[in-house]
């Protein structure tokens, strides 16, 4: 689980976003999305989805995101 969710976090960070503006732009909830960038917690396909479309719906994002780019391949 660890890498595609660390992933994330690099990928969040590098967009210059904080965990609770990634939560407004999908959706989640802040805590969801810090547990799974621990790897403490397994993602829905359905919040994997959600987290997706926040990063991509982010007005300063600096490119468009893929989803195995973010969580592997499906």
């Amino acid at each position: 689980m660890g890498k595609n969710e660390n992933r994330l976090r690099e990928i969040r960070i590098t967009e210059g976003l904080k965990i609770t503006e990634l939560s407004r732009l999908c959706n989640v909830n802040e805590k969801t999305i810090r547990e799974i960038e621990k790897g403490r917690s397994e993602s829905t396909e359905v919040t994997k989805r959600k987290i997706l479309r926040g990063l991509n719906d982010n007005p300063s994002k600096t490119r468009a995101w893929k989803y195995d780019e973010v969580f592997g391949s499906q």
